[in-house]
């Protein structure tokens, strides 16, 4: 009689763990774009998983979402603060499953001066809660 070669137990099993924690994390949330155009174009980007809340829930993401310049954009950083800085013109806030707005100057901070990444200033998440729209099968910013 032939013998079958045996594997290790942990093979199968290995194989199997792996499947099960990919499917659980592909399940776990859906990815929420935030973008900041100037006259139309993308400058600023960022985004985070969420598991699906609602657009009154996703636009305070902005209070602790890191943006970063798109497109070889450079941040107009403040001459007498590096943390801060202001873009002006034509401003679009566009967060996929949470609303856009339209603003004619925003503010940012940032951590570091080094830092690349910026965020909205806390007191703009707050002002442009007010002046968003919801359109709930708005997928991009076109």
């Amino acid at each position: 009689m032939r013998s079958i070669p045996r594997q290790p137990l942990y093979v199968p099993l290995a194989a199997s763990l792996c499947c099960l924690f990919s499917a659980q994390s592909a399940q776990a949330g859906r990815v929420v774009q935030f973008e900041v155009l100037i006259d139309g174009k993308v400058v600023l980007e960022g985004h985070r998983l969420d598991s699906g809340q609602g657009p009154d829930a996703v636009w305070p993401y902005l209070k602790t979402l890191q943006f970063e310049p798109q497109n070889g954009f450079v941040v107009p950083v403040a001459i007498d603060d590096p943390l801060k800085a202001t873009l002006k013109g034509k401003i679009r806030i566009f967060a996929r499953y949470g609303g856009d707005v339209t603003v004619e100057e925003l503010a940012l901070v940032r951590d570091k001066k080094d830092n690349p990444k910026w965020r909205l200033d806390p007191k703009e998440v707050e002002r442009t809660t007010r002046l968003r729209k919801v359109d709930p099968t708005a997928k991009g910013h076109e």
